[in-house]
């Protein structure tokens, strides 16, 4: 690691007003930055199933399904594992906003999201859609 690392802080995103997302790591490329492709392949790295075990074992529970399902191999202490892969089933997103229906609607959409019906895309496209309809209507 570099004596000096040059860490930074990222402003949290809007869709016309300020939200706060809870309980997740996250990783984006923003549209203005300088090194979009670079920044792309580290996110494609960074998400392989080697480097989420990587991060998990100081950090949390995986988001790829081969580093979740490996969860046992590599938490410690591993009596922990059960308890984490039955908390996951469970596990909701959450959002918080002062606008109720905002939280409720996108988390609804995550949820599809995570159960597979809708891709990345389509979940996307309908969060834009239908939260800017929420907050248009407040």
């Amino acid at each position: 690691m570099a004596k000096n690392p040059n860490y930074g802080i990222t402003p949290i995103f809007t869709i016309k007003q300020s939200v706060i997302t809870g309980g997740v790591n996250s990783l984006a490329v923003y549209k203005g930055s300088k090194n979009q492709q670079a920044a792309w392949q580290f996110l494609k790295w960074a998400t392989q199933t080697n480097p989420e075990i990587s991060f998990a074992k100081f950090s949390d529970i995986p988001a790829e399904k081969n580093a979740f399902s490996q969860l046992s191999s590599y938490l410690q202490p591993p009596k922990f594992a059960p308890t984490m892969e039955t908390a996951f089933q469970s596990f909701q997103p959450s959002l918080m906003t002062t606008k109720d229906q905002l939280a409720t609607t996108l988390g609804d959409i995550i949820t599809d999201m995570m159960a597979g019906k809708l891709t990345p895309a389509q979940a996307a496209a309908k969060m834009e859609q239908q939260g800017n309809s929420i907050l248009a209507s407040a």
